[in-house]
């Protein structure tokens, strides 16, 4: 399942970045990459996140994590 959502992103940074823009310099591209990756973890909702971005579905998946240990220790 971790491969599957690697390989969306690789394929989303082919088709967004890759195939839309041209570099002149490997600096440019060095650049670009991490903005992208920015975007895609906070601005970008994903349809498998229900509509949320990956931060705000790690975020609300560790909320989830802590009440159960409040709920189990409490």
């Amino acid at each position: 399942m971790v491969f599957e959502k690697d390989e969306r992103f690789n394929g989303r940074i082919i088709v967004e970045v890759l195939a839309t823009h041209r570099f002149d310099s490997a600096q440019g591209l060095e650049t670009t990459l991490p903005r992208y990756v920015w975007s895609y973890n906070d601005h970008l909702p994903q349809r498998a996140l229900r509509h949320s971005t990956p931060m705000v579905a790690m975020k609300n998946g560790m909320l989830r994590i802590i009440r159960l240990f409040d709920i189990l220790s409490g």
